[in-house]
């Protein structure tokens, strides 16, 4: 085996190279964000002028080392390919294009073509399908013979984005880039070296970085060794040991709400170093920028801490975090770090401050929520998204300050579609009634329980200790026949396991499928039970249907003292205009000559704005938030409303009226109420969902 640091493009340089993919390999499989994040990379390495950037290990088995021209790839094809697809791509824009900056043939010679042309038109050999893919690209074949895979679309995305920095950037200063990019070539030895086991070893399932390792090595690498040492022992140990060594869970929570998206878990690294690259605390030196991200993400694992063990200084809070974190509900940690830092008295710049009472009626308000949804079958699909903008979403109301909780309500209860829905106490009792509460998880049950039992009860009650019983059991007697009737088997059917007929004890193996009676009066029974489920049990001489419907619905109106519907009062900056028209976004109307007073998303939340252009600032943030690859690539393509990528300076040289969406996406704010009307309805048909229970208030002008 031969280590060697070398060049990518030396790598790749020889005219009798030939590099091939084994078939036990899998397909390539890099996606536009993986070419997106390599050609942001080559831009910074031109931007801070680097001579060099590390990308990677290349391992190798070449099978004919006197002649060193054919390679077999065991680890590297996604670079390889990407490389070459991005000079193809450099190829045939030259030939499209004023941009002559590169010798088109000298790439094609040293880098794509190997000297027999009799095999593969390329250098590079990837397995069948991309193999396919490849060479109609490479010989620009019609569009409708073209192979749907990765290589087609992430050749079709090198051509976008060439073109977006065409302003700035020539092929060739890209082409400058690459030759910068360095790699460890791994060279195999053919009679020494198997490759089936190299490659197995690299694919295992062994330990892999983490996304929290990547992120640990970005901000410590480049920095000499007493100050790695230093922001490690200072900072990220620190972090370490207040997430619970769950870094990688923490930075994902994190970045949401400070980045108001949700990074899928394998992304969290590549979102977390654009954040950072955006110099969120306007610090000159990239260690200064660092050390200001690694001091803020301390300050916030504090509030993680708090949340995940509930630790707050308040017993009653910490009651709330300890019912949440029961219930398995990380989706709302986002928001939980935002309202934590409104708490925190020592933070002298928060926008608004948010009291421990308010804090707990916020956590209560939360359980509620999580609780009824889970009892009425409501999905969990879209709850990330929600927790991760309902912060932004209260400061959209001028009010806020003053009545952040209630502005909280007010957003969940305007939610009517399913999907986010908070159900009034109709629906729960009408669920609760029919639901198996037996084959709910159960961690669930434990939790419904255990608040039934403990709710405004100072004792502290272990109901884990206990045992799951069915008070009418599941195998029936001829005792239980007769106790329950002639209709004994269309009642065990249908209450066997609905809430009314299920307790905690401590006898459960001792109860088994005995009588009531024996059940109620034996030693340990439910006469002796000091539990408040058994109360009403104790209370009764015999069971049958009317005493488990009975029960039931005791229970269910302790679940709604326990869970209560959140009741919020009119806002008080929406009262100013209750006399407005509301018309649908679909409806055919000029809205000239109309003031704009709110507007409501396909979701039912609605918010109060001042005017249109206000209107369609809201309305794109919130579909950028969603989707926001999907965004930038249509703006990039121009197939949307007027918009612009680049810096506020390019933008404001661009556009008439920038409106910014990002630090580095704006769009055109300059337009009539219709104009910016339609570019809405663009907007959420082309990359949200439909324009369906989309409303917008508005009032005649005052001539």
């Amino acid at each position: 085996m031969d280590c060697a640091k070398k060049k990518m493009l030396d790598f790749m340089e020889g005219k009798a190279k030939k590099f091939i993919i084994p078939v036990y390999q899998r397909n390539y499989d890099w996606r536009k964000g993986n070419c997106r994040q390599l050609f942001t990379d080559l831009i910074a390495i031109l931007q801070q002028n680097r001579s060099s950037h590390y990308f990677g290990s290349i391992v190798s088995l070449c099978t004919n080392k006197a002649a060193d021209d054919e390679y077999i790839i065991i680890d590297g094809q996604q670079r390889i390919t990407t490389l070459m697809l991005m000079m193809i791509a450099m190829i045939h824009l030259f030939e499209e294009t004023d941009d002559k900056s590169i010798d088109s043939e000298q790439i094609k010679q040293k880098y794509l073509l190997p000297s027999d042309l009799k095999g593969s038109k390329l250098k590079l050999k990837p397995i069948k399908d991309d193999e396919l893919a490849l060479d109609k690209i490479f010989t620009q074949s019609k569009a409708e013979d073209t192979v749907k895979s990765h290589i087609t679309e992430n050749y079709q995305y090198f051509l976008e984005a060439f073109q977006s920095v065409s302003k700035n950037w020539t092929m060739k200063d890209i082409m400058e880039a690459i030759s910068r990019l360095e790699i460890v070539s791994i060279k195999l030895e053919p009679n020494e070296d198997d490759p089936q086991l190299i490659f197995e070893s690299l694919n295992s399932t062994g330990l892999t970085l983490t996304e929290a390792d990547k992120v640990r090595n970005y901000i410590l690498m480049r920095m000499d060794a007493s100050k790695q040492e230093f922001f490690y022992e200072n900072y990220w140990n620190k972090i370490e040991k207040l997430t619970s060594y769950n870094v990688s869970a923490f930075i994902r929570d994190y970045i949401t709400y400070k980045e108001r998206r949700v990074p899928n878990i394998n992304k969290v690294y590549f979102v977390f170093k654009e954040y950072v690259q955006k110099k969120p605390f306007g610090k000159d030196t990239d260690i200064e920028q660092k050390e200001a991200v690694l001091k803020d993400l301390l300050l916030f694992a504090g509030y993680y801490n708090k949340i995940i063990k509930s630790k707050h200084v308040n017993d009653k809070i910490n009651k709330y975090l300890s019912y949440i974190n029961k219930l398995g509900y990380g989706v709302v940690y986002p928001f939980l770090l935002e309202v934590f830092r409104y708490n925190d008295i020592t933070q002298k710049d928060n926008p608004v401050d948010i009291s421990n009472d308010e804090l707990l009626e916020i956590l209560a308000v939360i359980e509620s929520f999580l609780v009824r949804r889970f009892i009425c079958d409501l999905p969990t699909m879209g709850l990330n998204k929600f927790f991760m903008s309902l912060g932004k979403d209260i400061q959209l109301f001028p009010s806020y300050k003053d009545e952040y909780v209630n502005l909280l309500k007010t957003i969940m209860l305007n939610h009517t579609l399913n999907t986010l829905r908070f159900p009034d106490d109709t629906e729960l009792r009408e669920k609760m009634l029919g639901k198996n509460f037996y084959k709910m998880t159960n961690r669930f049950k434990l939790h419904c329980f255990e608040r039934f039992e403990t709710f405004e009860n100072k004792e502290v009650v272990e109901l884990h200790k206990f045992t799951f019983e069915h008070i009418m059991p599941k195998k029936l007697s001829d005792e239980w026949q007769k106790e329950l009737g002639i209709d004994y088997a269309e009642i065990h059917k249908t209450y066997l396991d609905c809430i009314g007929n299920l307790t905690y004890t401590a006898y459960n193996s001792e109860m088994s499928n005995k009588s009531f009676k024996e059940k109620k009066n034996m030693h340990g029974g439910f006469m002796d039970s000091r539990l408040f489920l058994n109360k009403y049990i104790a209370e009764q001489d015999n069971w049958n249907q009317e005493k488990i419907v009975k029960r039931s619905n005791l229970l269910i109106d302790r679940a709604i003292s326990v869970w209560p519907f959140a009741n919020a009062t009119e806002p008080k900056s929406r009262q100013a205009k209750r006399n407005s028209e509301k018309w649908a976004l679909d409806d055919d109307i000029d809205f000239t000559g109309y003031n704009l007073n709110a507007f409501c998303f396909p979701s039912g939340q609605k918010f109060l704005v001042d005017s249109w252009v206000e209107y369609y600032e809201k309305a794109a943030e919130r579909v950028y938030n969603l989707e926001t690859d999907r965004f930038r690539e249509y703006l990039n393509n121009k197939e949307l409303v007027p918009g612009f990528i680049g810096s506020k300076e390019d933008a404001y040289t661009e556009l008439s009226a920038p409106i910014k969406i990002s630090d580095d996406v704006y769009l055109e704010g300059h337009g009539n109420a219709n104009l910016l009307v339609n570019h809405v309805k663009q907007l959420y048909q082309k990359l949200s969902t439909s324009t369906d229970n989309m409303y917008v208030w508005v009032q005649p002008k005052v001539k």
